[in-house]
């Protein structure tokens, strides 16, 4: 099952649509939200997130990905494919 959620834009703000609060499907961006986050971000949750930006200095992509596949899989989320292509973009397959 898919989850909806109130959505975001790419700043993380909050999207109106119409005078409203936009909502559908939100698995990219609870995503997006556990790559970002810092350890400690969320207080009901204080483990979750992968904090990324953390590992932009690292030669191997593989401490990285591994805590994105054990934060993505404390979340609920059935990660098929997550991988680094040869020009470093990071590819997900994963959902709910």
């Amino acid at each position: 099952m898919k989850p909806t959620d109130f959505l975001l834009d790419n700043d993380f703000d909050v999207m109106c649509h119409a005078g409203d609060i936009a909502s559908g499907d939100a698995t990219r961006q609870h995503q997006a939200v556990l790559l970002k986050a810092l350890p400690g971000s969320f207080k009901q949750a204080p483990v979750a997130g992968a904090g990324s930006d953390l590992y932009l200095l690292d030669e191997s992509p593989l401490r990285l990905l591994r805590e994105i596949r054990l934060q993505f899989t404390r979340d609920g989320l059935r990660v098929q494919r997550l991988t680094v292509d040869n020009v470093g973009n990071l590819l997900i397959d994963a959902n709910y």
